[in-house]
């Protein structure tokens, strides 16, 4: 198959089945163009030179790409594999017929391009501007030499078209580096590609860039020598390694003033990475009473660093809550490469109720050049409000005998920091147990930081008009709190109709004697009901 040799660092694109990828052709080394794959040259050569086999593409810049087996006939050959450069593509020569190229459309047939070339001298051979369509006519009246001179084919070689590594232009370049700050090196590789039978320069000096030649790495200038034969040197440029935590930062060697050469890639890059550690955040516990506004909370950085650094936080709820107890807030803190500590305030509300310790939380997230150690500082508020003992009080209440139930309330305020009990039972009033209401006793029982507790009474529903009926709850024998209200009434109230009287009208002749008017009951007769009447 065919390969890509290249004296110069660069990316070709290689195309196969409407796929692309780019290929780097390292310094002095090949690709193999496979079966099937189309060879994609991003500039335009200003000249070529072609064998029975290979094609030499010449760019101003002494930079070249040899083709090799480009011309070679054979069935392992695929002859889909034009190289086109810019807008021209080449084809084998003397190919009459058409084909497809993968992302192009079918070509018709067309002559293969033809580059001229005259020899001067036997040693010189002047390259005449590739032109896309070559007439023999015109080679003498359009002879303009390109400025790319091949200086080291002899007649002979000439003669056989046969082209070998000693005739093609010599060239160096220099290649990027990456190593860790702890390495104590950056190694450069400068390579020269062509002719090797000669003697060859080139100076070097270190440029900064991010990196500073003398906090990151030691400066340097030199010459490199290439003896006959050789085609590899080393740049050898001693790194610093600090203890401060930083960006990757990179510095340059340039390459100038050669000899008996060309230079192909002037600059080599090198790549820094920091290996310390970064730095840590971490945030402090505080506690305050509830009259004192405000908590104020300490964010520290831990350890050395050149970078500004940042970390977000934000409040959470735990047995205090944003609605009553504080005031809830997030933001990002930023800070300089030399800044240490910084302060976040949460304002605390003050209530005249009361209440055990509370406690919220602010958290840490999003380090930006760092990393956190404490993510989590504990805002404790400690209450500020009189103890007052525990009282329990009653309520009255009342309901319908149809309710079912009548419920009471039983109120524990002041201190609830211990269990309290207390003890109940109901007493008959004009309501009666039995017929009424069902009796009950029992114990209440507070746990710490509960305030309020339920009785509920059983109450009976009849048919019979009764009134407004009421029974009492009383509290005793509290224990861990007193007693301020002891009592509750409960009033139940009739849903039953009144009975009603009646009296009928009458009309009698005088002479008859006495009037007699009937009054008549409706409704409930259960019980004994009266009513007054008189004359007029």
């Amino acid at each position: 198959m065919g390969a890509v040799v290249s004296n110069t660092m660069k990316n070709i694109k290689i195309i196969n089945n409407n796929t692309e990828k780019l290929v780097d052709v390292p310094v002095g080394g090949y690709y193999d163009v496979n079966p099937g794959e189309k060879v994609v040259l991003e500039e335009k050569p200003e000249g070529l030179v072609k064998t029975d086999d290979d094609l030499l593409l010449l760019f101003s810049d002494g930079s070249f790409y040899l083709l090799t087996n480009f011309f070679k006939s054979s069935t392992d050959i695929d002859i889909s594999n034009a190289i086109e450069v810019a807008d021209q593509t080449y084809y084998p020569p003397d190919f009459e017929t058409q084909i497809e190229v993968p992302l192009r459309d079918t070509f018709e047939p067309r002559p293969s391009p033809r580059s001229e070339f005259e020899f001067t001298s036997p040693q010189d051979i002047s390259l005449l501007n590739l032109k896309e369509e070559s007439n023999a006519d015109d080679t003498e009246t359009d002879t303009q030499e390109s400025n790319i001179m091949m200086q080291m084919l002899s007649a002979e070689q000439a003669d056989s078209g046969i082209v070998t590594p000693s005739t093609i232009p010599t060239s160096v370049s220099i290649n990027n580096v990456s190593i860790s700050e702890s390495s104590g090196t950056a190694v450069f590789t400068v390579t020269r590609v062509g002719d090797n039978t000669q003697t060859a320069t080139v100076d070097f000096v270190t440029e900064d860039n991010t990196a500073i030649s003398s906090e990151d790495y030691t400066g340097q200038t030199g010459t490199v020598t290439f003896l006959p034969g050789e085609n590899t040197q080393y740049i050898t440029i001693a790194i610093s390694d600090g203890s401060v935590y930083e960006e990757n930062e990179n510095f340059n060697i340039n390459l100038l003033n050669p000899t008996n050469t060309t230079i192909s890639n002037k600059q080599g890059k090198a790549t820094i990475e920091d290996d310390d550690t970064p730095p840590s955040f971490n945030i402090s516990d505080i506690t305050v009473n509830e009259n004192d506004g405000v908590a104020i909370f300490t964010v520290t950085k831990v350890g050395a660093t050149s970078i500004t650094a940042t970390v977000d936080f934000s409040t959470a709820d735990a047995t205090a809550t944003s609605a009553e107890d504080y005031v809830t807030q997030t933001g990002s803190l930023t800070f300089s490469p030399n800044e240490t500590t910084q302060y976040i305030s949460i304002a605390i509300t003050d209530d005249l109720i009361y209440e055990n310790a509370e406690h919220f939380h602010v958290n840490l997230s999003n380090p930006v050049f760092s990393t956190i150690s404490d993510s989590q500082g504990q805002g404790n508020i400690i209450d500020n409000d009189p103890l007052v003992p525990a009282s329990f009080q009653i309520n009255d209440t009342s309901a319908e005998d149809d309710a079912g139930v009548i419920i009471f309330t039983v109120t524990r305020t002041g201190d609830s920091t211990q269990t309290s009990t207390v003890d109940f039972t109901t007493n008959d009033g004009s309501a009666v147990s039995g017929s009424d209401y069902t009796a009950q006793s029992g114990t209440l029982t507070f746990a710490a930081g509960e305030t309020t507790q339920l009785i509920t009474i059983a109450i009976s529903d009849d048919a019979i008009y009764e009134g407004d009926e009421s029974f009492t709850i009383d509290l005793s024998n509290a224990t861990n709190a007193n007693i301020g209200d002891t009592q509750g009434v409960g009033t139940i109230t009739d849903n039953d109709d009144l009975p009603s009287f009646s009296i009928d009208d009458v009309s009698q002749a005088e002479t008859i004697g006495n009037m007699v008017f009937t009054v008549t009951r409706t409704g409930d007769s259960t019980q004994t009901s009266t009513v007054d009447f008189t004359t007029n």
